[in-house]
């Protein structure tokens, strides 16, 4: 608290220009800044309501970014999903009695069916992808068997198979292609992507950068916005990218 008051309190003197602030706040304080800034891209949308409500959070972990999001940006129904069983039960007891949030307890990849989930003893750092061991920050604990599922199946036994998505994050450790692969048909109507980028080899089979952004180019989706780079000596460990899909915004 005290952190976020002090940050107010520097940003004070550019406060009036939003966009300033926020650029400024990326660089001087990185904590959850990816996320604020979908936040505050969402909350000063024109014509919003033609995008639709729905926010669809991949790796939601025990809740909070669910949560988050409904805290921070205007009317928005919140879709979470965990593979965790573990992590699923914490995220549905954490956003008991909040209608606008909904937590699946899906793994979202390019197939469906069964499939291992590597928990790591970090616990943010576990993926669908098994670590490669050129990482040293962390390790496999556990392994659980977990149900998988494509975005677009998902989304075809929904009642608002049709409706349109005003965001997809993406916090899966190193599994981003896979779901994006999985949401060809829900990338169409979808407005904003913020996935996490990596630049890096920890997960065997683990996406990169230039991969994801290669995806998301051909699918119509543009570079918005990237946050809190994170350096781990040498190089660019890691970053989150906010892309938007040309052919929706016409705002």
């Amino acid at each position: 608290m005290l952190k976020d008051f002090l940050l107010k309190l520097y940003l004070l003197p550019v406060n009036k220009n939003d966009r300033l602030a926020m650029s400024i706040g990326n660089r001087i304080s990185q904590d959850h800044q990816h996320l604020r800034g979908l936040a505050f891209t969402l909350n000063n949308l024109k014509n919003r309501e033609k995008f639709g409500k729905i926010i669809v959070d991949v790796g939601c972990f025990e809740g909070g970014t669910p949560l988050y999001f409904q805290k921070k940006i205007k009317d928005v129904n919140v879709i979470g999903f965990e593979a965790s069983s573990q992590s699923y039960n914490k995220a549905v007891e954490n956003t008991k009695g909040k209608a606008s949030i909904k937590i699946e307890n899906y793994a979202l990849s390019d197939f469906t069916g069964k499939t291992n989930f590597y928990f790591t003893d970090n616990k943010v750092s576990s993926s669908l992808n098994p670590l490669s061991g050129n990482d040293e920050r962390f390790n496999t604990a556990l392994v659980e068997e977990v149900n998988s599922i494509t975005l677009d199946e998902y989304f075809d036994g929904q009642s608002m198979n049709k409706e349109n998505i005003l965001a997809i994050k993406l916090d899966v450790q190193g599994h981003e292609l896979n779901v994006l692969k999985g949401a060809e048909s829900t990338l169409k109507r979808t407005l904003f992507v913020l996935t996490e980028q990596s630049n890096h080899n920890s997960y065997e089979g683990g996406s990169h950068y230039y991969e994801v952004d290669q995806l998301l180019r051909q699918s119509g989706f543009k570079l918005h916005n990237i946050f809190a780079p994170f350096s781990y000596d040498p190089f660019l460990y890691e970053f989150d990218a906010l892309y938007i899909n040309t052919s929706l915004n016409h705002s």
